[in-house]
């Protein structure tokens, strides 16, 4: 179950991938590339790099790489961005397509509160934790509670996106 689970993009995404875009915007900043440049993201995944590369760093080209062909699917049909859901809705006919993104805070109460929906085994991300042997989920646990972003009363911060997309039919 464990190669399956990270072979598939779709598993991925909840999992890692609400981490990654975050991680690839600083990521690419702290690089001193200059505009004009070619990239290759070498194992891209479900290409969260790659994206951002192409939004932030002005490139010439980006090639993005990875052996598992379940992430390259992922990353080539990328719905949860402005333009591919602007195409989206105006390839189906809607004119005056507005998008806007809308962040949420999502503020966990402490470790326990964050750790906890991991172990209801409903999902590709707790269904995961759940298929581990004790030892390596408690492993995990443990390298998830040293990561995390804390607040000074011990609660964890976190943002939650999603894009809102509107239309009318003409």
């Amino acid at each position: 179950m464990g190669q399956e689970l990270w072979s598939a993009g779709a598993a991925y995404e909840p999992y890692v991938g609400r981490w990654s875009r975050m991680v690839a915007a600083e990521f690419v900043r702290w690089l001193p590339v200059s505009p004009d440049r070619r990239w290759c993201d070498v194992g891209c995944g479900t290409g969260a790099i790659t994206r951002t590369v192409l939004d932030l760093a002005a490139p010439r080209r980006v090639v993005g790489v990875d052996a598992a062909e379940g992430y390259l699917r992922h990353a080539r049909f990328p719905l949860c961005r402005p333009d591919p859901l602007r195409a989206l809705f105006t390839g189906a006919g809607l004119s005056g397509v507005r998008l806007s993104p809308i962040d949420v805070p999502t503020r966990f109460a402490g470790f326990d509160d964050f750790w906890t929906p991991f172990l209801g085994g409903q999902g590709p991300a707790p269904g995961y934790v759940m298929s581990l042997e004790e030892d390596r989920r408690a492993t995990l646990r443990e390298r998830l509670r040293a990561r995390l972003p804390y607040d000074a009363d011990g609660s964890i911060p976190l943002t939650a996106r999603a894009w809102a997309v509107s239309g009318v039919r003409p």
